[in-house]
């Protein structure tokens, strides 16, 4: 399935047309994404704005329909609403489309850049296996109920290390993230280790260690052995343009 852009993702939140997961999780990238939550909070005055010239198209024609002299309205008021709904629906499109409010913060490029996990817990085993039901848990949006599945897998355990990248997201959705990052510090093997080795470097820019985040990337960068390579150079560029 194709990514939702911004404001796919925006229409589909305003509407009620995510489910109970994206909708847990777009809320959680409301409050951590300035950029975002302008976005947001335009599109709900662009809607206002044609909502007030829409009621008063159908007033005029209602008042057309009946065949009665319409009422006599000031022409201040006529002229303020005109005049407002206007002014929101440019205001909107300056926040949307201005250049220099596209120009993102370090937390926002790490929202920007930031996968979901694909987990597939395994049914058969998910009533007795909490790295199972973690997974569960996270994909129903139970962010709070997989971070205790998770974090209960002890570190002797086969399953830890799983448990753990687990963990990391869970964390990262519930805005937790220096928890986050110390949770994929621990995944140190497995095809997971690209993903959580460049998680963690969003989640360290997300809890405000710029420094230590690009550290993160450059390790990802030098060793060149992850399918994220990619990716860490890019917002390495994007960080040091700052």
């Amino acid at each position: 399935m194709k990514p939702l852009n911004h404001f796919d993702r925006i229409f589909a939140y305003a509407e009620g047309q995510m489910d109970e997961g994206q909708r847990t999780a777009f809320e959680a990238e409301l409050s951590a994404d300035v950029g975002l939550r302008a976005e947001y909070d335009a599109y709900l005055a662009s809607q206002k704005a044609v909502e007030l010239l829409a009621l008063e198209e159908l007033a005029n024609r209602a008042v057309k329909d009946e065949k009665k002299e319409p009422p006599i309205i000031p022409i201040w008021r006529k002229r303020w609403v005109q005049v407002a709904a206007a002014a929101a629906v440019l205001i909107a499109a300056a926040i949307l489309f201005w250049p220099g409010s596209r120009s993102l913060t370090p937390p926002q490029l790490a929202t920007k850049y930031y996968v979901a996990p694909n987990l597939s817990p395994d049914r058969n085993l998910a009533d007795q296996n909490n790295l199972e039901r973690s997974k569960e848990a996270y994909i129903s949006g139970s962010m709070t109920d997989a971070i205790r599945l998770a974090g209960s897998v002890p570190p002797d355990s086969s399953d830890y290390i799983e448990a753990q990248f687990v963990l990391g997201h869970a964390y990262f959705k519930s805005n937790q993230h220096a928890r986050s990052a110390a949770a994929f510090a621990n995944v140190t093997m497995g095809s997971d280790q690209g993903n959580a080795a460049f998680t963690r470097a969003l989640a360290l820019l997300l809890a405000g260690q710029t420094e230590a985040a690009k550290e993160a990337l450059k390790v990802i960068i030098d060793k060149n052995n992850s399918s994220y390579v990619e990716e860490a150079r890019k917002l390495w560029d994007d960080l040091d343009k700052m």
